[in-house]
């Protein structure tokens, strides 16, 4: 079942990837390691390359050792309680040309050059300090995750084979997609985004820009997308009426004062809260397993043909609100509190009119 924050972006291939022990590098502070007399400067990534890819252990990475290298795991060397300090450089890693997937995630690069990287398909280098990310040279990529970095601009026009990017919670105010036509899902929620052309990303299946400056959103051609989530941006009119394949939708917290869905059946989940919507008509979905639309000046909420609804979050304390079920209503969550709220204010009234 899909959640309300963006999710981490899973790779799309897997290779073997290689692990690290918690020890510094010795030796000289930046010896010869490979057979060219190139060095690694970094000692924690020099012993992860030593003791993971140094196969015959005579202290050096031969040109053999290196093109046999695919899959490079860094992660978070041995979790957060770990003593092992963070990473800085990955100068080095240019040595490894057949390199196909990069994973640098929770360390302290404040630069990152995969230029020599050409047969890259994943690179995921979230929670870093990078400003900027040259990948003109990265034809071959797929996946990039470089979330949680203050990067301003992203240029992933010579990227074209690009399927799966997430780039949420950095500093970018507009990037350009129009070649990423392959482009399935996108995550750039967190940012400071004022216009976002998705025209000609017609594969995208899932989209999440919530948090950013958007004051429209046209995805008339985007008909594959099935999960869209725009909260938190002040989005004052959205068109969903190409978007059938839509199941999922969280535009919490925008400036709608209408929502129509009437071409959206297959919605199972739907969460409007914090808007200006007075009305919202749901015939149409009759597939809703979950609703909130808290915070709405409805006063009128038709959830008779509701009957898969497994939760639902309304001003429930709002009397003025006109609900309305039937027996095939399934009563649950604040739709509970609702009727025993009514039927208590009604046995008040009652009492009072005794006295």
């Amino acid at each position: 079942m899909k959640r309300f924050l963006p999710i981490t972006a899973l790779a799309v291939f897997a290779y073997p990837a290689a692990t690290i022990s918690c020890q510094n590098g010795q030796g000289a502070a930046n010896p010869q390691i490979f057979w060219d007399g190139g060095a690694i400067p970094d000692p924690v990534f020099r012993t992860y390359v030593l003791e993971n890819f140094d196969t015959d252990r005579d202290g050096k990475i031969s040109r053999k050792e290196a093109d046999a290298v695919l899959a490079i795991d860094l992660g978070r060397l041995c979790g957060e309680s770990s003593d092992t300090p963070a990473i800085e450089s990955l100068a080095g890693v240019e040595h490894f040309r057949n390199l196909k997937q990069l994973i640098c995630n929770g360390h302290a690069l404040t630069e990152l050059d995969l230029s020599k990287n050409t047969e890259l398909n994943i690179l995921k280098c979230k929670d870093n300090q990078l400003t900027t990310l040259d990948l003109s040279e990265n034809t071959a990529l797929l996946t990039l995750n470089c979330g949680r970095n203050p990067i301003k601009t992203l240029d992933l026009t010579e990227n074209r084979a690009l399927s799966m990017l997430v780039c949420d919670y950095n500093q970018l105010t507009v990037f350009d997609l129009s070649q990423n036509t392959a482009l399935t899902q996108l995550f750039c929620g967190h940012n400071q985004l004022t216009a976002l052309d998705l025209s000609e990303n017609t594969m995208l299946t899932d989209l999440w820009c919530d948090y950013n400056r958007l004051t429209e959103l046209d995805l008339s051609k985007n008909t594959e997308l099935t999960d869209l989530s725009c909260g938190w941006n002040p989005i004052t009119a959205l068109d969903l009426s190409e978007n059938t394949k839509l199941t999922y939708l969280n535009c919490l917290n925008n400036q709608l004062t209408a929502l129509d869905l009437s071409e959206n059946a297959a919605l199972t989940e739907l969460y409007c809260g914090y808007n200006r919507l007075t009305a919202l008509d749901l015939s149409e979905n009759t597939e809703l397993i979950r609703l909130g639309c808290s915070d709405n000046p409805l006063i009128r909420l038709n959830l008779s043909d509701l009957a898969k609804l497994e939760a639902v979050s309304f001003d429930y304390e709002n009397h003025e609100i006109q609900v309305i079920t039937n027996s095939q209503t399934a009563f649950v969550s604040d739709l509970t509190r609702y009727m025993q709220s009514i039927e208590a204010e009604k046995q008040k009234k009652y009492r009072q009119q005794e006295e």
